[in-house]
């Protein structure tokens, strides 16, 4: 089932996903009015086996939070002042830490801790996916970014039983700073 479900759990992490984002300090971000989605296809990357409707959903919330702060979408990514896109990716995991046991036993038996006793330690593995939605707007009058935002972080079992959730919760924490010191 985790397996069925891995693509629409890759847009979001456990309950603090990591977001980072970065845009040109040169553009002026109260000037875009527009936007469109690159065509013909906005995703650069993602999984194979991903299903459209989860593509789909990625694109609708995009859709709903950029309209939300005033941007028009329009049908052509030539004419548009900002042309957006998107990277999707998962991978497996594996997180191996050691720990020292505490040992209180020596040669007498009392409970006090004697040098020499050989080292001891715990060792413990996790086995985890990690999921990364990434976000680019690009001016195309000059073919350059001037804003990228991106969200990691692990994916949980919990996030199948609401995955519209998921989505949207996911594109608006990429989305949060945009723009850039809030010139909308």
């Amino acid at each position: 089932m985790l397996r069925a479900l891995l693509p629409v759990l890759v847009l979001a992490a456990c309950s603090s996903p990591s977001v980072t984002t970065d845009f040109d300090p040169q553009s002026d971000f109260a000037s875009f009015r527009t936007f469109a989605f690159l065509e013909p296809d906005p995703f650069i990357a993602a999984p194979t086996g991903v299903r459209d409707v989860v593509l789909d959903g990625i694109v609708a919330a995009t859709r709903e939070d950029l309209t939300s702060k005033g941007l028009t979408e329009i049908d052509s990514s030539a004419d548009a002042d900002l042309e957006v896109s998107f990277s999707l990716g998962a991978r497996n995991r594996v997180e191996v830490t050691e720990h020292p046991a505490y040992f209180e036993r020596n040669e007498y038996g009392d409970g006090t801790a004697d040098w020499g006793y050989p080292y001891i330690g715990q060792v413990g593995v996790r086995a985890f996916s990690e999921g990364t939605l990434a976000i680019d707007m690009v001016n195309p009058d000059h073919g350059r970014p001037v804003w990228h935002g991106r969200t990691q972080g692990t994916i949980t079992e919990r996030m199948a039983k609401n995955p519209e959730k998921t989505l949207r919760d996911a594109v608006a924490s990429v989305l949060k700073s945009f723009p850039p010191g809030g010139s909308r």
